[in-house]
């Protein structure tokens, strides 16, 4: 089961901003040039660009990573398994950041996590029937929609939230 959730500002739209600064590009091009990015769908001068443009963000959102498990002080050991999901979870750096370094030591694991990512498929109760939630980032609206079932208690009312917050997340 989940131990715990947390989540902090530093995220997709930090890195897409950051490269948007960096880049010199609109926001909504440096939101497209960070998915292809994550993707491996860049040529190889602009994916350096990018690359070295999100490396001060990286060290920032791994000190925020220790910060948030820093609240799980209630668990004696924190989980052998993170998961991750949101907007700048594909990041390449994300993963290698976790993966790479001794961020762990830090904090109350028994030995150092494994991290992976949650897949639209693994979120309960929200059955996606067109097919088109396939990233970490639909992650949240997801979770958001699964909570609105549980607060509401009735099927028939949750479909109609689930409906509306789907119409919103399409515009």
């Amino acid at each position: 089961g989940v131990q715990g959730t947390q989540m902090f500002a530093i995220g997709g739209r930090s890195f897409t901003k950051r490269i948007s600064t960096s880049l010199g590009v609109s926001f909504d091009e440096a939101e497209e040039i960070k998915l292809k990015y994550s993707a491996g769908d860049l040529d190889e001068k602009r994916n350096k660009a990018v690359k070295e443009a999100l490396k001060p963000d990286i060290e920032v959102w791994l000190s925020g990573v220790e910060l948030a498990l820093a609240e799980f002080d209630q668990l004696d050991h924190l989980p052998p398994r993170i998961l991750l999901c949101g907007g700048g979870s594909a990041l390449p750096e994300i993963k290698q950041a976790l993966a790479h370094s001794d961020w762990h030591k830090s904090s109350a694991f028994a030995r150092k996590p494994s991290v992976d990512f949650i897949s639209p498929n693994e979120v309960n109760r929200v059955i996606d029937s067109t097919g088109k939630l396939n990233s970490p980032q639909e992650i949240t609206p997801m979770g958001l929609a699964n909570l609105g079932l549980d607060i509401v208690g009735s099927q028939s009312l949750g479909e109609n939230i689930l409906q509306r917050l789907s119409r919103t997340l399409s515009v």
